[in-house]
């Protein structure tokens, strides 16, 4: 029995003699997609794009302020997009701006909208009218995306965007005071550019204003920022009531729930106590003619006496008939709409085969604009866009609050916030516009995606030391 346990002991001890196994190293942890392919390509030092990415904010800044406009309007077309467009589209693409774009889902969204707009021209009720709504679509607003979501890669890059947001949002606020028309009475509106119409223009507002919080949210506040941001603020308010608009009304009325909703319970009552302050002194800068449209939400009998009433009752009577038919059109042209920028004449057609006449109004909501237009396959890849553009601020938000506070997650963090309330208020004033072909939500939904890589790159594991083999 000795010898035996000897003879099984022997195999142990030189068991124990031998080097231990080599232990495996962990792998570092996957790094998302979009950034492995970043670093691999090494975007982030070619040249080209550098220079792209210039062009490209300085095509933001124009875009969001209009400035190519007020120049048309004084000293004739310069093109200035023209000079600031092709070049940057040629280095995003050189650069592989458009494959970085498409890697993401809200990107293949909109890719779908503008794919399924130009199935549709040669379903249109006038092929030709709808190819050229179409085409500058195309050309000037949904290039946009590439150009912000392909160029923008770097924490610089986003805080420099962020900047030309401010600036822009600051441009957009006080050109009303020099672009106002001149017949100024119940309603603010300018007298020129695209946005000259008073509904969109207070939407446009609605979509700036929340980039003015960014200097007073952020790590380090500059006084002389801060108080401009504070001023901006505070006309802008005032702007968008003065317009008259009561969907960019209902617009602040939904930031105002949400920003009393997510606040801690000190901010609750700040807001309790400054909102009613705020309300009052608004209520008596403004003319009495705009409050008393502002408050008429519900359709009723307007006294002839009184013209204000009767064109707020009008407006009403208008927007509740073109919705009607928007929506009897999307059921009658399910799947490619009447054709891009054609409600107006279809709705006329209709008309005169019930023996009427037209109302010759847009739509007056971008959603059913989209699906009698374009039709319901259109309307899904619309709203999957902007379901998409805030579930990817949801997770950012999410994942900003298990960051610690530095001067990076800190801007990143503020970006997020400002984002959402953006486009939060914005998707509100649209139900009553018709936006649906203009350049903001492809815009938004570049700045987005730009947001999502630059915090992918932040936030990301950093890997894992290798174990010693000794």
């Amino acid at each position: 029995m000795l010898s035996k346990s000897l003879s099984t002991a022997r195999p142990l001890k030189a068991a124990r003699s031998q080097p231990a196994p080599a232990q495996p190293v962990a792998p570092p942890p996957q790094v998302p997609r979009a950034v492995s392919n970043l670093r691999t390509r090494g975007a982030e030092n070619d040249v080209l794009r550098k220079i792209g990415c210039v062009l490209a904010l300085i095509t933001v800044f124009v875009r969001f302020t209009g400035i190519h406009e007020w120049i048309a309007t004084y000293f004739g077309d310069t093109y200035i997009l023209y000079l600031l467009v092709p070049p940057a589209l040629l280095a995003m693409l050189a650069s592989g701006g458009a494959r970085r774009t498409l890697q993401w889902n809200l990107a293949r969204y909109w890719l779908g909208f503008a794919a399924w707009l130009i199935l549709g021209i040669p379903f249109s009720s006038y092929k030709m009218g709808s190819l050229l709504r179409v085409w500058g679509y195309l050309r000037t607003e949904f290039v946009m995306l590439f150009l912000i979501a392909g160029l923008l890669l770097t924490f610089t890059d986003l805080q420099r965007l962020m900047r030309v947001m401010f600036y822009a949002a600051l441009v957009d606020v006080f050109m009303a005071r020099f672009l106002q028309s001149d017949e100024l009475r119940t309603r603010l509106e300018l007298f020129t550019g695209t946005m000259s119409n008073a509904n969109d223009f207070a939407a446009q507002l609605v979509l700036m204003l929340p980039f003015l919080l960014i200097p007073l949210l952020s790590r380090k506040r500059n006084l002389l920022l801060c108080a401009f941001s504070l001023l901006g603020l505070g006309y802008g308010l005032y702007l968008i009531l003065r317009t008259g608009s009561r969907g960019a009304m209902l617009s602040l009325v939904a930031l105002a729930l949400v920003c009393f909703w997510r606040a801690s319970a000190g901010w609750k009552i700040t807001f309790s106590v400054l909102l009613p302050v705020a309300m009052i002194g608004l209520g008596l800068l403004l003319p009495p003619e705009t409050v008393h449209r502002l408050m008429t939400l519900e359709d009723t009998d307007a006294p002839a006496y009184d013209p204000v009433s009767r064109e707020a009752a009008e407006s009403l009577d208008a927007r509740k008939f073109v919705l009607q038919e928007s929506l009897w059109l999307t059921i009658t042209h399910p799947v490619f709409g009447v054709g891009s920028g054609e409600f107006m004449d279809a709705e006329a057609s209709v008309a005169r085969e019930k023996g009427r006449r037209g109302s010759w109004h847009e739509t007056h909501n971008t959603y059913t604009q989209v699906s009698s237009e374009a039709g319901i396959p259109a309307f899904i890849f619309f709203a999957g866009a902007l379901v998409s553009s805030f579930l990817l601020l949801r997770r950012l938000w999410l994942r900003s609050r298990n960051q610690p506070s530095n001067e990076r997650n800190d801007m990143l963090r503020v970006a997020v916030i400002a984002l959402s309330l953006s486009l939060l208020g914005f998707c509100v004033a649209i139900f009553f516009l018709s936006l649906a072909y203009r350049f903001y939500l492809p815009a938004m939904g570049g700045i987005i995606i730009s947001v999502a890589r630059v915090a992918d790159q932040e936030w990301r594991q950093p890997p894992a030391p290798a174990r010693s083999m000794a």
